[in-house]
């Protein structure tokens, strides 16, 4: 049994999805104050053949980091691009990957079978890679929550 302590965990004081304008996505409000220091964020929207970068803890595992994506496609508050993501990702932050600033979170992986496909022994499995011939990551736009964050311009 490992104890955890009582101050890094947070309560949920309320959720916000009333304004949500696309995706299946909420945010939190936490029940108490953060005691330390919360950096603002940059924010920019996605450019269509831009790069892209997703940085999440899908699967259960520390931290995965999937760069060297590009924007396929903007349609209104959605887009696409073809960071290849795992099941869990969804509220991953996507990052420009030029000026790093926040374009949009996570909401649905690519179509497809799944992430892991069996080996033809049966007792392990392998990752199946899904890119842009998948029709690419779903992820909503940061301008569909922005208002709600503390954030600043990007840098110039």
């Amino acid at each position: 049994v490992v104890p955890i302590e009582s101050t890094p965990v947070f309560g949920v004081d309320a959720t916000d999805d009333a304004q949500r304008c696309a995706g299946d996505w909420v945010l939190l409000r936490l029940a108490r104050r953060v005691d330390r220091k919360v950096e603002p964020v940059m924010i920019a929207a996605p450019r269509l053949g831009g790069g892209a970068y997703v940085l999440g803890h899908p699967l259960g595992l520390p931290a995965k980091l999937t760069e060297g994506g590009t924007v396929l496609g903007v349609d209104g508050p959605t887009f696409r691009i073809d960071v290849d993501t795992y099941t869990g990702s969804s509220g991953s932050p996507v990052f420009d990957a030029d000026s790093h600033a926040l374009i949009g979170i996570v909401v649905e992986g690519p179509p497809g079978a799944g992430d892991f496909a069996p080996l033809p022994r049966g007792q392990c499995y392998e990752y199946q890679r899904r890119g842009a011939e998948s029709g690419g990551t779903l992820c909503v736009a940061v301008a569909c929550f922005a208002a709600r964050l503390a954030v600043q311009p990007p840098a110039r």
